[in-house]
């Protein structure tokens, strides 16, 4: 929906816009927004005073995705913004920040400590000699008195049980580590799950995402405007060739009663 901005008898929705076109479905946009005395924060907040560009074809660009906020809500809003254009979309989305009264950081530091340490992992040969060496070290008179103190913990309230039930995991992890090999912590590489997805798809990707950044510091130059969408139409062609010949291989295996790999 296109709305106007010269709306002067609804002043909640007055606002600047780089688009001045107006259409149908924005009237009905303006109608609902006067009926439920709604705010449209494009234009008229801080981080988007102009109320820029959202929406971007081969053929020009418009003003057509809003965030409308409810009286009450306005006066939380810190800030809204325009994010930058990227190849999924052919709109650009929109983010706003609301204030609180939390101090800087204070929620992301109770959300950290909430979490718990990964549990680490031992190797495990069950008959072999790490379940003896297991089995011999909890009998050990050190370990005995430490799980022995722990049974003898009184629980009265909630937090006693989290205690001790940290006592204890505690105790298993020092009592396996003393006689067990840990496990290496392994961070896999990503990689595609299309088989047919090869360097000649990266590198089109790659370029595509140059174009969609010069694109989006040049919204407003044809040139720029026009190498984005001939390179998203090379790249979307050459993804429907690579899937093509690849399930065309497929078939032909198939076809040919060869093994497969998928």
């Amino acid at each position: 929906a296109v709305v106007s901005t010269q709306s002067r008898s609804r002043e909640s929705l007055s606002r600047n816009s780089m688009d001045k076109s107006i259409n149908e479905r924005g009237k009905k946009l303006i109608d609902f927004g006067t009926e439920w005395n709604l705010f449209i924060l494009n234009g008229s907040t801080i981080g988007d005073v102009r109320g820029h560009w959202t929406c971007f074809r081969y053929n020009g660009f418009s003003v057509v995705d809003y965030v409308l906020v409810s009286h009450h809500l306005k006066s939380k809003i810190a800030k809204m913004q325009v994010s930058e254009f990227n190849n999924y979309s052919d709109h650009k989305p929109l983010k706003y920040s609301l204030k609180t009264t939390n101090r800087s950081g204070l929620v992301d530091r109770i959300l950290l400590e909430s979490f718990d340490d990964q549990p680490i992992g031992y190797k495990w040969q069950e008959g072999g000699d790490s379940s003896s060496c297991f089995q011999q070290i909890q009998s050990t008179e050190e370990v005995i008195n430490k799980f022995t103190d722990i049974g003898n913990f009184v629980c009265s309230t909630r937090d006693d049980v989290y205690g001790m039930n940290r006592l204890l995991v505690t105790a298993l992890s020092e009592t396996a580590s003393s006689v067990l090999q840990k496990k290496k912590v392994s961070i896999k590489s990503r990689k595609s799950k299309n088989v047919w997805f090869d360097r000649e798809c990266r590198e089109g990707k790659r370029s595509l995402n140059k174009s969609a950044k010069l694109f989006n510091d040049h919204t407003e130059t044809e040139s720029y405007r026009k190498n984005y969408y001939d390179q998203r139409k090379t790249y979307r062609n050459l993804l429907k060739t690579k899937k093509g010949r690849h399930f065309a291989e497929l078939n032909k295996q198939i076809a040919e009663e060869k093994s497969i790999k998928w």
